[in-house]
């Protein structure tokens, strides 16, 4: 018995050859590109970049809010204590302040006053250019994934139109494809067009503090302009239908 072991094994494995599948023709993929799943993953991509585009807008709202290299309520500091008012230490104490309801409560002398707000306007173009950084950084995400979401979309499309002329589909499902596309588009533009309005005040905002005499901020100024010519592209980059 034993001697057949081997004789079994390749008896299994040719058995197990059988039922194994094939590659498929260069056309399979094409013909299935008209799948229901394949639209579903299409739809959930065009999700995905209207998150990301939501979540461009919440990080332009506060690169707007930092750009204006003071303190969101110079009397909420106060009660922080100058030694937490480092480039961190300032911001976490304001996100807190802010939790807490103290937002433009008073406390401590003139003085005292006048060394946070000394010690927070040193701290803020730090908190700026973090600020701008890691906004750049989700723009750059989002250039990859639009020309993807945007390509996928021009190939429903064509299907959409090449399926409702051959009669696969009827009226009312072309119409419902073509509006779904329509708006994920409205949707993302008008998010990205928001955002660089957004970004366009900060960038105002650091050109006034510079013009001002703020020094140190040119950086920030450079970087405020790459971002903004980042969106404006993205956004132009979109053909609304």
């Amino acid at each position: 018995m034993p001697r057949l072991t081997p004789a079994l094994s390749l008896i299994t494995i040719a058995a197990l050859a059988g039922c194994a599948e094939f590659p498929q023709r260069p056309d399979a993929a094409t013909r299935l590109d008209t799948s229901p799943l394949v639209f579903q993953n299409r739809a959930q991509d065009a999700a995905y970049l209207t998150e990301q585009a939501d979540t461009l807008k919440q990080m332009a709202q506060d690169l707007r809010r930092k750009s204006t290299l003071r303190g969101a309520a110079a009397g909420a500091v106060i009660g922080c204590g100058l030694g937490v008012l480092t480039a961190n230490g300032a911001e976490r104490c304001l996100i807190g302040a802010a939790a807490g309801g103290l937002v433009g409560a008073a406390a401590g002398n003139k003085a005292g006053q006048r060394d946070v707000t000394r010690r927070l306007d040193a701290a803020t173009p730090d908190m700026l250019m973090r600020s701008l950084r890691t906004t750049q950084d989700h723009m750059d995400r989002m250039n990859l994934s639009l020309p993807q979401v945007l390509a996928q979309q021009d190939a429903e499309l064509a299907q959409l139109q090449a399926a409702h002329e051959k009669g696969e589909i009827n009226q009312a499902a072309y119409d419902d494809g073509i509006n779904s596309i329509r708006q994920s588009r409205a949707d993302i533009a008008e998010v990205l067009t928001m955002s660089q309005q957004q970004i366009e005040t900060s960038h105002a905002h650091i050109q006034k503090a510079i013009d001002q005499g703020q020094k140190g901020l040119d950086g920030h100024l450079q970087a405020a302009q790459l971002l903004q010519a980042d969106v404006y592209s993205a956004r132009s980059g979109i053909t609304l239908l």
